[in-house]
């Protein structure tokens, strides 16, 4: 059962008698346990971030044939997990070998319930000891040899429970700052409330400086949080890592993923935000159609930054399959202290994939961003890389910039990254030199 404590659990079992003792030697385990017995209990969306459904297989009865017994449950799973719940893996309470194939093939067919990454089959009457009580060693070892088999589930359980153990670690340091000694109970919990509201005012202060407000407060104080988890998580790991280093070797023993398209996805994930981004801030990612005449046209910077063989087929080739864009580069700080007088917008280009050989991907003067899977209502799905020329800086009245909505907004790490290749570009103090 290794990995899914602070995981979820889903037990579905029409005999609520068959299901509480699974029920209470998971909980001796601190694993917490999501439990569905009859048709009118199913929650009203699907859950996400279930990692294991342990599922009778039989939740009609009465000689019902096997594939009505099958598509009844998984009519209920349907319901149950919703289809971006992430990888799980099945236990169902069967000795018939068919029903699990079954299960498995109405299951693949159904494209509406996320696919088990593993389904191993125990019989109710295996998982008891001689005196009919329910033995979880019979099981968790089944379980644990299918996890064994399918490392990357395990992997991913045991991080997603570091993370949540972090998150509350950083919650429970920060509830510690906050008690004081006091008379009595309810003089301790009032004192807590206002200590503790008073200490989150102050990291939000820290965040967003004169820009806090009612609207605001609560974002702030989550954005100054996230290094705090940070924290945590690098503490964490290390002691994660040890636990599961007999892994690493299914890891190093395979090549790395060429697959152009998930490499995407996941730099879009690390570096770019695209949503919940109405706000004013840096890093703000427009196109070139919120400021018009004020931004460089997609030829005029195909101008300066494509090769010189063959310059102008090359530029009308990329110019149509261009998207201008530009980003807000002044200080962190100087928005959140409210200090931003005017907008001050490094223009680039979003470019597909397979069109950037003709790019000078080497000049200085270029920040290259990619590849990111991008999909907006004026990006077609695919694979791009983004440009910025230091060669194209902008300014743009305040007023005007506040109205604009952004396309998205580049990530901490590739921000800061930019900001300092652009503060080398804007400070490069040049020398004359005889050769």
């Amino acid at each position: 059962m290794n990995g899914l404590t602070g995981a979820r659990v889903v037990i579905v079992d029409d005999e609520e008698k068959e299901a509480i003792p699974v029920i209470k030697e998971l909980s001796k385990k601190g694993i917490p346990v999501v439990y569905f017995g009859n048709v009118n209990d199913l929650p009203n969306n699907g859950l996400i971030g279930v990692r294991l459904a342990i599922l009778d297989m039989d939740l009609v009865g009465g000689g019902v044939p096997d594939k009505s017994k099958i598509s009844t449950l998984i009519g209920y799973l349907k319901k149950i997990i919703n289809i971006n719940n992430g990888p799980y893996g099945v236990l169902v309470w069967t000795k018939h070998i068919e029903l699990q194939e079954l299960f498995e093939s109405q299951i693949f067919a159904a494209h509406d319930v996320p696919n088990p990454v593993f389904t191993i089959c125990v019989a109710k009457a295996d998982c008891k000891d001689r005196r009919g009580n329910f033995s979880l060693s019979k099981v968790s070892s089944q379980i644990g040899i299918a996890l064994k088999s399918f490392s990357p589930l395990l992997l991913i359980q045991k991080w997603e429970e570091t993370g949540f153990f972090s998150t509350t670690e950083v919650t429970n340091q920060l509830s510690n700052l906050s008690i004081k000694n006091s008379a009595n109970l309810s003089e301790w919990r009032e004192k807590w409330k206002t200590e503790f509201l008073q200490l989150l005012h102050a990291i939000a202060v820290a965040e967003a400086g004169r820009q806090l407000s009612d609207n605001k407060v609560l974002s702030s104080l989550y954005w100054a949080m996230n290094p705090l988890h940070s924290d945590r998580m690098e503490n964490n790991v290390s002691k994660l890592s040890k636990s599961l280093s007999k892994h690493s070797t299914e890891i190093t023993s395979l090549n790395p993923t060429n697959d152009i398209s998930s490499k995407a996805k996941l730099n879009s994930m690390l570096h770019l935000a695209m949503t919940n981004v109405n706000d004013f801030f840096a890093g703000n990612i427009y196109m070139r159609s919120k400021f018009g005449k004020l931004i460089p046209t997609a030829n005029k910077i195909l101008d300066d930054i494509v090769e010189n063989n063959n310059k102008k087929q090359t530029i009308s080739i990329l110019s149509p399959l261009s998207k201008v864009i530009a980003v807000e580069v002044n200080a962190n700080c100087d928005h959140s202290q409210d200090k931003v007088r005017i907008a001050r917008l490094l223009v680039g280009l979003v470019i597909p994939e397979d069109k950037i050989n003709r790019i000078k991907r080497r000049a200085s003067f270029l920040y290259e961003l990619g590849p990111l899977f991008l999909e907006t209502r004026t990006i077609s799905a695919g694979v791009y890389y983004i440009y910025f020329s230091s060669l194209h800086l902008v300014t743009i009245e305040l007023k005007q910039a506040l109205k604009a909505i952004p396309l998205a907004r580049l990530r901490g790490q590739a921000f800061s990254d930019m900001q300092a290749w652009f503060a080398r570009q804007s400070t490069r103090p040049g020398m004359l030199a005889l050769k």
